[in-house]
């Protein structure tokens, strides 16, 4: 391509030149003017002609890639109908306020757009073009009546420029999921009138500025996912408009300060992933707005305060991954919008209370990996809507309460490792979406009840290490989504069912047990089987004929300790897969 020079100048393509002059000479007679005067150092003001030459400049140094979304942007178009410019009336006739290129494709770098011949623009959205690189350019500060920046999704590097805190305009300042590095500079207290600032998903370090708390008209504010350290901020409590705070995936210590009790128009604080320490505050029952709160992995102690449970607006609730100790709050009850409780992987003890059959609203309730006693609550049969429910890894015991089996939207049940003691109740078998269920590790007896057979969307059944004797009930050959069943170590007897009529079966484990007879008829097909574990029973099948099937992607198996006859299927020969006999 040919080039242009002039003495010490940038090299540049002859045809941006010719478009920048075209652009000069020709948009008088667009406008209906007369002359047009260049801009000089002295003039703060720049018109239409230097503000389409500026963005000319900035097109010619993207990449030939980026043609195609500025195809408009030429000296026959007028710069007001160029694409993703919005032009408005001055007294020095239009001049560009708007440049929105979101998801446009661009590819080049941002910097080499000169802002400081834009002085009219109050909104720039260059968002969501993820070869745009380069870094904020400091010239952004010059755009005094900016009220909207939005640069995210790019691929920024670079500090955040202390000019921006030259933008008293500045409503909303969007810098998120882009590579920034550096601080978060104490200037940006003097933007007033920031309503709302994103600056997650970039590599930010330091602290949360006490000036932060300046900005008295925030109401949305998102730092998660950065290498912010040091302690949430006091002064944290001044922001009184805030409505939605994210902080999590961050460096940050310290308690949770009291003063966040001040924040009554809170809907949405999530502090996920740091190293906070210290209780949970009393005063977080302040925030009567409080729609979610997340505090899951951190090094919170103590109780849950009874507090808490004045947030009666709540829909979301995820404490999990924390030291928390004490039992869960007795009128929890209270959360009647709740609808997602995860307080997973803490020391809870105590019983599970009662009112929590009061949520009706419920769908998600982990529990799961603390230190809860007693009984499975029978008014936990209320919640209608529950999607999965975990309180495995406990210390509960007892029977399991048959109105479980009312649990009607219920897909995943997990009560593994704990010590429940009575037998499996009938009820069991009324809970249609079942597709998991984990009652291994318990202490169950009796037999597995033959209304299991209408578990049809069940795909993973786990009764390992019971006390369950009996024969398997014929109706399981109706499981016919079944992928893994998982027997061992029980006492059952008698001929095993049809278990892979649906031909899905994948994981088979009955080890140690007291089966007889001879293999599934299904078996023989069942193609999609990994493992097939069979040790310790007392089969007594020919595996020439009953396993003489095509097992490709079989890894395992074992038929140790039977009294199994035949010689090994010549098929078993295409198991590439299979690591163990």
């Amino acid at each position: 391509m040919a080039t242009c020079r002039a003495p010490g100048a940038q090299e540049l393509p002859c045809c941006f030149l010719t478009e920048v002059l075209m652009v000069m000479f020709l948009l008088p007679s667009m406008l209906g003017e007369a002359t047009v005067v260049a801009p000089t150092a002295g003039q703060g003001r720049a018109p239409l002609t230097a503000q389409a030459a500026a963005l000319l400049q900035w097109k010619s140094s993207l990449t030939s890639g980026s043609a195609s979304a500025l195809n408009t942007w030429r000296f026959s178009v007028h710069p007001c109908n160029w694409t993703g410019i919005t032009c408005r009336a001055s007294h020095q006739g239009p001049v560009i306020s708007q440049v929105s290129l979101q998801t446009a494709g661009l590819a080049g770098r941002l910097d080499a757009l000169d802002f400081q011949s834009l002085p009219f623009l109050t909104k720039v959205d260059i968002s969501n073009n993820i070869q745009l690189s380069g870094s904020v350019p400091p010239s952004i500060g010059s755009l005094v009546e900016l009220s909207s920046l939005n640069f995210s999704g790019n691929q920024l590097t670079g500090s955040i420029p202390t000019t921006v805190s030259k933008l008293g305009s500045l409503a909303m300042l969007d810098l998120s999921m882009n590579g920034l590095t550096g601080t978060i500079p104490p200037s940006i207290g003097r933007l007033q009138s920031l309503q709302k600032l994103h600056l997650y998903n970039n590599n930010l370090t330091g602290t949360i500025p006490p000036s932060i708390t300046n900005l008295t008209m925030l109401g949305d504010a998102r730092l998660f996912t950065n290498q912010l350290s040091g302690p949430i901020p006091t002064e944290l409590g001044k922001l009184v408009n805030l409505a939605h705070l994210e902080l999590g995936g961050n460096l940050l210590t310290g308690p949770i300060p009291g003063s966040i009790g001040n924040l009554d128009k809170l809907q949405y604080l999530e502090m996920f992933d740091n190293f906070l320490t210290g209780p949970i505050p009393n005063e977080i029952g302040n925030l009567r707005n409080l729609v979610t709160l997340i505090m899951s992995k951190n090094n919170f102690t103590g109780n849950i305060p009874s507090a808490i449970t004045n947030l009666t607006r709540l829909r979301y609730l995820a404490a999990s991954k924390n030291r928390l100790s004490g039992h869960l709050p007795e009128h929890i009850g209270h959360l009647t919008d709740i609808q997602e409780i995860y307080l997973y992987k803490n020391q809870l003890t105590g019983s599970i209370p009662l009112s929590l059959g009061n949520l009706t609203e419920l769908s998600y309730l982990y529990l799961y990996e603390n230190k809860l006693s007693g009984s499975v609550p029978y008014v936990l049969g209320s919640l209608a809507n529950l999607v999965e429910l975990s309180l495995s890894s406990n210390v509960l015991d007892g029977q399991l309460p048959s109105s479980i089996g009312n649990m009607s939207s219920i897909t995943s049940l997990f009560l593994q490792n704990n010590s429940f003691s009575s037998t499996i109740p009938t009820d069991l078998g009324n809970l249609q979406n079942l597709e998991t269920l984990y009652l291994y590790y318990n202490r169950l007896s009796g037999s597995v009840p033959e209304s299991f057979g209408n578990l049809k969307n069940i795909k993973d059944l786990r009764l390992i290490r019971n006390r369950l004797t009996g024969q398997l009930p014929q109706t399981l050959s109706n499981l016919t989504n079944l992928v893994d069943i998982e027997l061992t170590w029980n006492s059952f007897t008698g001929r095993m069912p049809e278990l892979c009529l649906g031909s899905k079966l994948q994981w088979f484990s009955a080890s140690n047990n007291y089966f007889n007879g001879s293999f599934p008829r299904s078996f023989k097909n069942c193609s999609s089987l990994i493992i097939l574990d069979i040790m310790y029973n007392q089969m007594d099948g020919d595996i020439t004929q009953e396993l003489s099937g095509v097992y490709p992607h079989l890894e395992f198996i074992g038929l140790t300790s039977n009294k199994l006859r035949g010689q090994l299927p010549t098929s078993w020969g295409s198991s590439n897969n299979l690591l163990k006999l």
